[in-house]
């Protein structure tokens, strides 16, 4: 199993991202790939890519600008069907047993996508899913189906686990412009089926 951490930022974004990477970079384990999934557009308009992310250890993938889409769908390419892709957001600094402790989750339940923050899906009384923001955030270890893996905490997902026409379907920029945690955690029902 090949570990592949993936970011995305853009180049408004850069100054966040400067001390999201320096976290990602201090992980008590590397990862055997890690991509900076970032804008071709914006950061070729302005000229240059920061100095700080040309590290030997960052491999910068310059790609069109899909919004928060950009830290999985780019990463695909690089993985096969036991591969561990874990995302990770630009504005987020992560403790550096991060990395660590979802790749040993992986390990634990290789069939499942595993993440460090997840909500639990809930339907009212009528029998209709609720409106997103009123699932409430998983606080203990839990695996289930009811579970939305939200990208903040960093997921972990594996090419096979996941109905990739789906998920790599363009329609989401129209359909769920901004959801991909929505888009991605049906990409993985869709797979279930």
């Amino acid at each position: 199993m090949k570990v592949i951490l993936s970011c995305t930022t853009t180049f408004e974004r850069r100054h966040i991202f400067y001390y999201g990477i320096q976290s990602l970079l201090s992980q008590s384990i590397e990862p055997d790939l890690f991509l900076a999934n970032i804008s071709k557009k914006s950061f070729s308009e302005s000229g240059r890519i920061p100095q700080w992310l040309n590290k030997n250890n960052i491999n910068i993938n310059l790609v069109e600008d899909l919004g928060p889409y950009t830290k999985l769908l780019p990463a695909l390419k690089y993985a096969e069907d036991d591969d561990l892709i874990i995302t990770a957001d630009d504005d987020i600094l992560y403790q550096s047993n991060w990395l660590r402790e979802l790749v040993e989750l992986s390990r634990e339940a290789p069939e499942s996508i595993i993440c460090a923050r997840a909500r639990k899906m809930k339907k009212n009384f009528f029998g209709e899913w609720q409106n997103y923001n009123n699932w409430h955030l998983v606080k203990n270890k839990k695996k289930a189906m009811n579970l939305l893996p939200t990208g903040v905490g960093g997921v972990g997902y594996r090419t096979k686990l996941l109905d990739l026409d789906f998920l790599t379907d363009t329609a989401f920029l129209k359909l769920a412009p901004t959801t991909d945690d929505l888009w991605f955690r049906m990409a993985s029902l869709r797979e279930k089926n």
